[in-house]
This record gives structure tokens, C-alpha cells and sequence, in this order.
């Protein structure tokens, strides 16, 4: 009796050795699980608090509905605009209060003190204390001399001046664009020019990625 009940209490603690063994063994394993996931979880929290703020004071998020600025853009492109970005001849740019509370997606065509000729579906800018008239170069257009003034004589030339301080924006695709040849629109003030975008991000539009659907703003 004595012996079968060595040998069995012998047995009992060889099995409770072995699971303690096994604990130890898992000990750390866990513990290496649970840092991983905390600092997995950590950078997903810092990237989403940097989107949120580079968002906020540096770039702009825009998602493209409309027409207007085709061929260069389409409904439904994600784009990135920068908002320290100073605006510029031939920059594509985000306008706020033209349009009630929506963006405007156009570019910039003049600025101050600058005077449009419009003649024959053609462009030509004389630039603030310039004296001749240089027919603009625009391969970003949809179609070729197709921008007109609406209720003009495209045969006739059309002057516009464009006053100090404002800028004179027009949509890529011409023949369906509501921008500064209009006079719902006119021109715009340059604080109404909220971002501008770059080449770079004309060049990469639609790899935005889950941020940029999250914080993206529709243009027309």
C-alpha cells in the first residue's frame, strides 16, 4: 500500500512539474504577444492623430464631381491639396464661396491687374504692366480653342480685366465649366483660394489611400 502510494505520489508531482514547466514556456510568449499588440496599436493611433492634424493644417483631401476639369480630373479622383502652397498662373486650385458652402475645383487662368482677350475659342493673357497679348499655351484643356465667353461673338474679341487682388479661373474642360466667364462667378477673391495642387499630386491622384476617403471633401 505504502509503496503504491509512493509510486502514485511520486507520479503527481512528476505531472505537476511538467505543467508548471509548460506555464513558464508560454510566460513569455504572451508577454511578447501583448507588446506587440500595444505598439501595433500605438502607431495606428499616432498615424491617424498625424492624418488628422497634417489634414487639418497642411493638406486638403478632394474628391473630384463634376465635369469641369476633365480631362486632367474626373468624378470620383482622390486628390491632395496643399494649403501653405502660395496660388499661381496655371495652378489647379480649391476655391471656397462661390458656390454656397461647396468647393470649386479650377485653375488659375489670370491674376490682378491682369487682362483676358478671348477670341476664336482662343486664350491670350497680357499680364499686369506687360503691353502685348500672348495667346496661352494650355495642353491640360479637354478640346482645343473651345473656350468662349457665354453670350458673346466668339468672333469678336472679348476684354476682360481682372481686378487687384482676385484671380480669374477657369475649368479644364471648357465647354462644360461654370467658373470667372460667367457672371454668377465672376472672378474670385485670393483668400478664397483654400489649397492648391501640385503636379506631383495630379500625377498620383486616387492613391490616397483609407485617410484620404476618410477626410476627403467633394469639388465641382
Amino acid at each position: 500500500m505504502n509503496e503504491d502510494n509512493g509510486v502514485k505520489t511520486e507520479t503527481e508531482e512528476e505531472k505537476t512539474e511538467e505543467i508548471s514547466e509548460e506555464i513558464s514556456e508560454n510566460k513569455p510568449q504572451k508577454k511578447i504577444f501583448t507588446r506587440g499588440f500595444i505598439v501595433f496599436c500605438s502607431v495606428l493611433v499616432a498615424i491617424f492623430i498625424a492624418s488628422v492634424l497634417l489634414n487639418s493644417f497642411v493638406f486638403m483631401h478632394i474628391q473630384v464631381d463634376g465635369p469641369s476639369m476633365e480631362n486632367t480630373f474626373f468624378t470620383g479622383d482622390l486628390i491632395v491639396a496643399n494649403k501653405v502652397k502660395k496660388a499661381t498662373y496655371g495652378d489647379v486650385v480649391i476655391i471656397s464661396g462661390e458656390k454656397g458652402n461647396d468647393l470649386l475645383i479650377k485653375r488659375v487662368i489670370a491674376m490682378g491687374g491682369d487682362e483676358l482677350k478671348f477670341l476664336s475659342g482662343k486664350v491670350y493673357l497680357k499680364k499686369a504692366g506687360e503691353t502685348d497679348f500672348t495667346e496661352l499655351d494650355e495642353p491640360y484643356i479637354k478640346s482645343q480653342n473651345s473656350t468662349f465667353i457665354y453670350g458673346e461673338d466668339p468672333d469678336e474679341p472679348f476684354i476682360v480685366t481682372v481686378p487687384e487682388g482676385e484671380i480669374f479661373y477657369m475649368g479644364d474642360n471648357r465647354e462644360n465649366s461654370s467658373d470667372s466667364r460667367t457672371a454668377r462667378y465672376s472672378t474670385c477673391k485670393e483668400e478664397q483660394i483654400e489649397a492648391v495642387v501640385s503636379d506631383f499630386a495630379i500625377s498620383i491622384k486616387g492613391i490616397t489611400g483609407f485617410f484620404g476617403r476618410l477626410f476627403a471633401r467633394k469639388t465641382s
